[in-house]
């Protein structure tokens, strides 16, 4: 039911532009699989991964919650089944997932209690080093460094169990294995990580990982694509002769549909539309029609109508999206 719940919002709201989750999966900051953006699905079912030109976007998207984020971490990119899979494949919706917290692995506490708790090295009397009693090189003894070498890479879930164990706070999100006799299964034990003892952030931390989010929300709204008409011009060739002329562009960063979209179809792309009065005939250029592919950063689309008949002042240009915004043009001189 709770899926069914989101699919439906999402179906209900022909105006969302993206889509920004917090969970586990990630698209900023760890690589993940892209595929071509020319490339044709099999049998009508989206080949698996990121659009090239979609990844492009993602990647400066990235780039500025790299500034924002104190800890950028690194989340699942295994979206198979997942709701982000179907807002991008299947509803051609941006989607930006972002995983603000995860238990750090190189936390500067628990290092220093790592080191108090080893001994130093003595080093060798100044004079006698390199010589044994009898007068002989004594066989050369593997460096340091070869011995760290050789050590073994502690694995993920020890890194975050010394986390853990540096924060005495933090103590209930390892629960202490403890016998338990199981009706079928006999005996056995149940311990190790909490429930949410790997997602939850800190308590001291929370209000700090909300406002980078916030932040991140607001600088993806500034991004968002908005259509707007300029250079328009309505003027007369000739007696009853109009010339109508228009470009619809893009100012934000984003397009007005990315390759995911466009590739969907499911989202509608920006009406271009000529207003004329009753006594207007259109001699040249398409009453209405529909753009899709309109690029981010100054994207721009010329159009021209030729009209006959008609006033000046009854002509107009008309851009209207679901989700991108609308704009207008009215000869007003």
């Amino acid at each position: 039911p709770e899926a069914r719940a989101l699919c439906e919002f999402v179906l209900s709201k022909k105006d969302i532009q993206l889509v920004l989750l917090l969970g586990q999966h990630d698209l900023l900051v760890e690589k993940h699989k892209t595929v071509s953006s020319d490339g044709q699905s099999e049998g009508g079912i989206p080949a698996p991964g990121i659009l090239e030109d979609d990844d492009a976007l993602l990647v400066e998207i990235g780039k500025r919650w790299t500034k924002i984020s104190s800890q950028p971490v690194k989340g699942d990119t295994d979206f198979a089944g997942s709701f982000e899979a179907w807002c991008y494949a299947q509803r051609g919706l941006l989607t930006v997932a972002v995983k603000p917290w995860a238990i750090p692995f190189d936390d500067k506490q628990s290092k220093d209690e790592d080191k108090a708790g080893s001994q130093p090295e003595k080093d060798a009397p100044a004079g006698d080093a390199g010589v044994d009693a009898g007068g002989k090189a004594p066989e050369e003894e593997p460096s340091k460094q070869s011995k760290e070498a050789e050590k073994p890479e502690p694995s993920d879930d020890a890194k975050r169990l010394a986390w853990i164990d540096a924060h005495p706070d933090e103590l209930a999100r390892f629960l202490p294995w403890a016998p338990f006799q199981h009706p079928e299964l006999g005996a056995l034990e149940i311990g190790g990580f909490a429930p949410y003892g790997l997602l939850e952030p800190p308590a001291t931390r929370r209000g700090e990982l909300t406002g980078e989010v916030f932040e991140l929300l607001l600088a993806l709204e500034g991004m968002l694509a908005r259509v707007s008409i300029i250079d328009a011009k309505i003027r007369e060739l000739a007696p009853g002769l109009i010339e109508v002329e228009a470009a619809v562009v893009n100012e934000s960063f984003l397009p007005l549909l990315g390759a995911a979209g466009r590739r969907a179809r499911t989202l509608r792309g920006a009406k271009i539309e000529l207003f004329l009065p009753k006594d207007a005939t259109l001699l040249a250029g398409n009453r209405q029609q529909l753009l899709f592919d309109l690029e981010g950063s100054g994207g721009r689309r010329e159009y021209r109508w030729l009209v006959q008949g008609g006033s000046i002042h009854a002509i107009g240009v008309g851009v209207s999206t679901d989700h991108a915004g609308s704009a207008r043009y009215l000869e007003t001189k």
